[in-house]
């Protein structure tokens, strides 16, 4: 399963002479995950699996390069993957620093609902903004879903994404799946994202 998550490649936010925090503990036990255990992400395995998430690669251009998706600070990101709710799929948790708002995020995403990325810059991004960014207990939330094809491929990548900040650090959870989740699957994911905010943001945080 880990290995789903870490196809893509990502990008750091450098030169901010910020010291490094450690957001292990931030992140949901893997033992608590709700399909099956959950394993963190290696450090040299990190810039891949946050790419994973952002959809910002390591290497190749992103068509329009207006539509690259903002950096977020990889040296700080903590990442756990487990089994997704729907067969086949995997749920991945990121906590990570970032400079961009949940609010550019959305904006972002409207702006650029379809691009085209990655090394062979022949895989299109279209992104869905459900909804619009909401504030509860001082913690910015999102939804994103985003859809990834390759040319000459048939079949498609589905992205459920929930966004959760304050101030600086971020929660993303993603379910990736070859199709969108059921409203079973999405009510159990968006439980576990509630879990992940608690975690991340809970009173001892």
């Amino acid at each position: 399963m880990v290995a789903v998550a870490l196809l893509a490649a990502g990008c750091s936010v450098s030169g901010t002479g910020q010291p490094v925090p450690d957001y292990t503990s931030l992140l949901v036990p893997g033992d608590s995950y709700p399909n099956g255990p959950g394993v963190q992400v290696p450090g040299p395995q990190v810039p891949g699996a946050v790419a994973d998430i952002t959809l910002r690669p390591l290497s190749g251009d992103v068509a329009p390069a207006e539509c690259t998706p903002a950096a977020v600070d990889t040296e700080t990101a903590a990442v756990m993957v487990g089994p997704g709710p729907a067969p086949g799929s995997t749920l991945t948790e990121m906590v990570v620093r970032t400079g961009e708002s949940v609010s550019s995020l959305a904006a972002a995403a409207r702006e650029c609902p379809v691009f085209t990325s990655g090394a062979t810059g022949t895989q299109e991004v279209r992104t869905q903004v459900t909804g619009e960014p909401r504030s509860d207990g001082g913690v910015e939330r999102l939804r994103l879903t985003r859809t990834l094809t390759t040319a000459g491929s048939e079949t498609a990548v589905v992205l459920e994404q929930w966004v959760a900040q304050r101030g600086s650090t971020r929660v993303v959870v993603q379910v990736r799946s070859m199709a969108p989740v059921g409203e079973a699957e999405r009510q159990r994911a968006e439980e576990f994202f509630t879990a992940a905010i608690d975690r991340a943001f809970g009173d001892g945080n």
